[in-house]
């Protein structure tokens, strides 16, 4: 079969949007907090998790029994609990019934109660019986059957179908094909033996394997290798199968959905791939959903055909909804059976019925047993209602039927609108407590002895308070990268990190070099100039790896061609030990870029010569003649054959190779200055970084002797997970590094002087130090020690000091929450830190679990609270803004990453099997990228249990994030109104937006489209 380019087009663009509700899945190593239902953030909180109920089938709200204990605890207030109810009821009177009653009682003391919570209630109440038979419930087998068909192509797959129908195990076989395809690719150096020809991509690679693997033989299927032969592209498969199964074209987006929902944690972490095209495996071994979907497609057609010589009907799409519409009573007694959900009074004959292929005679007695045991639940369950309620079985049995048929719509509708009601009425009763505590202090006005800036993550609120309780201390909130997105090469390491928030791609790059290098040595030019004067001896040196000298100039496959047993040899040495190291943040300039490139290209045409020609190294000038007449910028010398004594006929194939294999030549040298120029900032835009960061806080004025720029990281042992537990805006990394460079940035005299033109003054006195929290063990390490002026030494002793007693008083507040043996400050010190490298401990803390709350404002809201590390505190002042453009930046950015951390822990939380990864007790490292449960799964995706249980009990209490913005309402609605993504989460319910509005005194609350106000507030002062 063969598409032409337009429907190959077609075919990708369809599957790119079908895979839109599948979320994206990154690499263990740097774990990424994310919504699971990004995919479904432009539609309803609600209408989203309904839908994400049904393609992952997943809970999107707590069991009522976890909730009866928030409303016990009193985390969910009675008055908040009964607003929720009132509204549901709005327009659902019963005459004769109090409903909201019913349903509190219900609610509150029913635990377990639910309408089809089994299958069969064995009742043998003689009021039961009388009552099902007055009782309306809907047990049509013709109307059941079009409810399958129905779903037949857009949620049901045709494998679906015929294991629903049939007691087949196509789609339990397909998944372990399917994930075994997907080990074997995508493995990332931990697997022995990996699957050949990676290079080619998933499909072709995976195409030469199924066309010699008798595995797929042996597993069931059949015919693997002629569509194989007959599909030479991915998108040719998909069009070729889908067809095969008879799925109109209509429903062709749907299907793929379905189909990418079976096993979304291996298609979430293909589809980042395939947008992650910087990804060194991607580039290495391309994947993407096409590829993905036609290797499952493929595979689930193989199976059926096997399995189809079996049925007695045709396994494609149109056949088996023919057979269910045609054959209702049948396809119900089938489907009801292989689902457990038929009669257990006919259980056994029904089994026995289908093994001799002869259900006839037991449709009619399908039928009324399955409308009598419908019955009989249907009226158990309404009797126990009514006695929680607190009302006589006599009233019940005495109501009219259409009476007992409103009140069974009711409690039918009420059962699928439960959980928010909960949710709701919990949301409310937080937010009510919450802004009840905050009261504007008074803004001190003295000079601190330092300020400290620290990430807005909640773990972040019990060092800043504990800071602050033990001197004269300002802390400040702010996005843990500090507001310079970059990517960074580590020494030691080949490859780039990206150290921002994942909706951003940083355009500057960092290096990291020795901090031996002399001084007249600190540029990239003379480090690139000792690499070179070590290479004339067939050494590399360690200043500057070789792998991020082949990421800025393609240098890997020179190193790797021309000289491969010192490559190795330095490969060797680099592991032996990290040395001192410092950062290069300054760009160089063209010419000096252009110098860069000479000079390592003149070394590679050196070498080429002794390689290829077998000369001895020749003049300067005859190198760099030949490095430009590659380059195209010269004429090839004729008298230069006699000088090298070879025939000029090798000379000119020489020429060749330099451009061909050894890449001198003018397109990949415009490649290696773009790469170049990515190399630090400008002081423009160091400048503007600072500027920025420091406006979006407040901090402009009243700078203090020390200034503190404190990142956050996470050590533990033996932990997949343990990037959850760093920086999300620093892409799942440690923020040491941008702490670093942006107190390298403010300490620069050229930067202050510029930023005093823009109304920030800085004095000559005050001085930037970089730190980094362990929030793990609640120490903090400090960097460039010897860099800081000795006139700070005494104030930076004392600094040092008082950050071993705040984390120490964090350490006991963490401790307790673990519920270990804490005692005193000393003793839990001692046990956090022992948490960090104990192999056994599956939570060396609890990390973001528990957030609730993220604040934009002054620190004085907040300051006199104890919020128990469960708040994202960002500082802001909104009469430094009269724009409303930081606000804006803040909002688009740390709060949406803020929101995606929210969501991560609230679905985790709800359905932790689905949404989240389960118990790390089963967990298995595969691939080095993520997590499978056992031997053998789908790639756990979320949070495991032990982050967001404990016990069997929430520990997280899930809510939608409450944001509090302390700035008047029109300026948050300008700011929404310029955001789409943030005025998305507001209207469509995913985020709880409060404003405080400092000018009116006022809280405001979105809610039902509208702000009302919820509180007055007569401390807050402008």
């Amino acid at each position: 079969m063969r598409l032409d380019t337009g429907k190959k087009l077609f075919v990708r663009s369809l599957i790119t949007v079908a895979a839109e509700a599948i979320p994206f899945f990154w690499p263990m190593r740097n774990f990424i907090h994310h919504n699971p239902l990004y995919g479904l953030e432009e539609l309803d909180f609600r209408e989203a998790v309904e839908k994400g109920r049904k393609l992952f089938h997943a809970k999107p709200f707590l069991e009522r029994e976890h909730y009866i204990g928030l409303f016990k605890e009193g985390d969910v207030k009675e008055e908040h609990l009964r607003s929720s109810i009132r509204k549901f009821l709005k327009g659902r009177d019963i005459e004769g019934v109090n409903a909201e009653e019913l349903l509190f009682r219900l609610m509150t003391e029913g635990e377990g109660l639910k309408i089809y919570g089994n299958a069969y209630v064995n009742c043998c109440c003689p009021e039961a019986e009388r009552l099902s038979e007055r009782l309306k419930v809907d047990s049509d087998v013709v109307k059941a059957a079009h409810r399958i068909a129905d779903r037949i192509g857009s949620e049901l797959t045709v494998y679906d179908v015929v294991d629903s129908l049939f007691g087949t195990r196509i789609g339990d076989k397909l998944n372990e094909l399917v994930i075994k395809v997907c080990e074997e690719f995508l493995d990332e150096g931990q697997s022995v033996w990996g699957m050949p020809n990676r290079e080619r991509g998933l499909y072709r690679a995976w195409k030469e394997i199924a066309l010699r693997n008798k595995r797929y033989t042996l597993k069931g299927c059949c015919g693997v290798e002629d569509v194989v032969r007959e599909c030479e592209e991915p998108e040719e498969a998909v069009v070729f199968i889908l067809k095969a199964l008879g799925v109109d074209e209509n429903l062709w987006e749907e299907y793929i959905t379905a189909e990418l929902s079976k096993l979304h944690g291996w298609a979430g972490f293909i589809r980042w791939r395939a947008n992650a095209k910087e990804y060194y495996w991607q580039q290495k071994h391309p994947a993407d959903p096409v590829d993905y979907i036609a290797v499952r497609l493929l595979l689930s057609l193989s199976l059926l055909k096997r399995e189809e010589k079996r049925l007695p009907v045709g396994a494609t799409l149109p056949e088996l909804k023919e057979f269910v519409l045609k054959n209702p009573e049948e396809a119900v007694l089938r489907y009801e059976f292989f689902k457990g959900l038929c009669p257990p009074t006919l259980a056994e004959e029904i089994e026995d019925s289908l093994e001799r292929g002869n259900v006839e005679p037991l449709l009619e007695r399908f039928k009324a047993e399955r409308e009598r045991v419908k019955r009989l639940n249907v009226s158990s369950y309404l009797l126990k209602v009514w006695e929680t309620a607190g009302y006589e079985r006599k009233d019940l049995l005495l109501m009219g039927g259409d009476r007992l048929a409103e009140l069974l719509e009711l409690l039918k509708e009420f059962e699928k609108e439960e959980g928010y009601l909960w949710l709701r009425a919990h949301e409310l009763t937080v937010i009510e407590r919450l802004l009840s505590e905050i009261k504007a202090g008074v803004e001190k006005g003295s000079r601190p002895l330092a300020q400290a800036l620290f990430c807005i993550d909640v773990r972040s609120e019990r060092f800043r308070r504990n800071l602050e309780s033990v001197g004269e201390y300002e802390t400040f909130g702010i996005a843990g990268f500090f507001g310079i997105p970059l990517s960074f090469i580590e020494l030691g390491k080949g490859h780039e990190t990206y150290l921002c928030p994942v909706l951003i791609k940083p355009k500057n790059v960092v290096l990291e070099l020795r901090r031996e290098l002399e001084e007249e040595r600190e540029s990239l030019l003379e480090v690139l100039k000792e690499i070179v004067h070590d290479l004339k001896h067939n050494v590399f040196t360690p200043y500057i790896t070789v792998e991020a000298i082949g990421l800025l100039f393609g240098f890997d496959m020179v190193g790797k061609t021309l000289f491969p047993g010192s490559y190795g040899k330095f490969r060797e040495k680099l592991s032996e030990g990290k040395p001192p190291s410092k950062l290069m943040i300054d760009k160089p300039s063209k010419e000096y870029t252009l110098e860069v490139i000479g000079i390592l290209q003149r070394e590679i045409v050196l070498r080429a010569l002794r390689e290829e020609l077998k000369v001895s190294p020749p003049r300067e000038e005859v190198i760099e003649h030949l490095r430009k007449v590659a380059l195209e910028e010269e004429e090839l010398k004729p008298e230069l054959a006699s000088e090298l004594g070879v025939e000029r006929e090798r000379v000119g194939n020489f020429v060749e190779a330099l451009r061909k294999k050894y890449r001198i030549e003018r397109g990949f040298t415009r490649i290696q200055i773009e790469q170049l120029a990515k190399i630090g900032f400008t002081l423009e835009e160091q400048v503007f970084f600072v500027e920025k960061a420091l406006k979006s806080i407040g901090l402009t004025e009243n700078f203090g002797k020390l200034v503190l720029v404190i990142g956050h990281g996470s050590k533990s042992d033996n932990n997949p997970y343990e990037s959850a537990l760093d920086c999300g805006a620093c892409g799942g990394d440690h923020g040491a590094v941008n702490a670093k460079v942006f107190a390298k940035i403010a300490n620069k005299r050229e930067v202050r002087e510029r930023l005093r033109s823009r109304g920030i003054d800085i004095p000559d006195d005050t001085y930037f130090v970089a730190w980094e929290h362990n929030t793990t063990t609640d120490e903090v390490e400090f960097f460039d020690l010897e860099e800081v002026p000795a006139t700070h030494t005494p104030f930076l002793k004392k600094v040092k000091e008082d950050l071993v007693l705040a984390g120490k008083k964090t350490a006991l507040e963490r401790c307790r929450e673990l519920g270990g043996d804490c005692g005193n400050e000393e003793k839990a010190f001692k046990v956090v830190k022992r948490n960090s490298t104990d192999w056994t401990q599956v939570r060396p803390e609890w990390g973001l679990s528990g957030n609730y709350a993220f604040v934009v404002g002054r620190r004085c809201l907040t300051q006199e609270l104890d919020l128990e590390g469960k708040v994202f505190l960002h500082s802001y002042d909104w009469k430094k803004d009269p724009k409303g453009l930081l606000l804006e930046t803040i909002l688009s950015g740390p709060l949406v990453v803020g929101e995606w951390i929210n969501m991560e822990h609230y679905f985790s939380t709800v359905d932790n099997e689905s949404f989240g990864s389960g118990s790390k007790v089963y967990h298995n490292v595969v691939g080095r990228f993520g997590v499978m449960s056992g031997n053998f799964s789908d790639l756990r995706t979320g949070l495991p249990a032990q982050t967001v249980l404990k016990g069997r009990r929430p520990f997280h209490k899930p809510v939608r994030l409450i944001t509090i913005v302390e700035a008047p309402l029109n300026m948050v609605k300008l700011a929404l109104k310029g955001v789409r993504k943030v005025r998305e989460l507001v209207h469509n319910g995913w985020i709880n937006m409060v404003v405080l509005d400092p000018e009116e005194g006022v809280f405001y609350l979105y809610e039902e489209g509208e702000w009302k106000v919820v509180k007055r507030v007569e401390e807050v002062r402008v």
